[in-house]
């Protein structure tokens, strides 16, 4: 899905379009530290723990 932004709304409807094509009992949403991203989760999946995701490179 594509989006003229990475709003907070961007990422609900993305999120809810995956619940209606069949995406259920999430538990664990892991992204980078994208407040609007981690907002939407939060919002749309109820229940589920989100965790950042770190990167080292060494």
């Amino acid at each position: 899905m594509a989006g003229d932004s990475e709003s907070e709304a961007f990422w609900k409807e993305f999120l809810r379009s995956l619940r209606e094509r069949g995406l259920s009992r999430v538990r664990l949403v892991i992204t980078d530290q994208h407040s609007a991203l981690a907002a939407a989760v939060h919002t749309v999946m109820p229940g589920a723990a989100w965790q950042r995701c770190k990167f080292s490179a060494q």
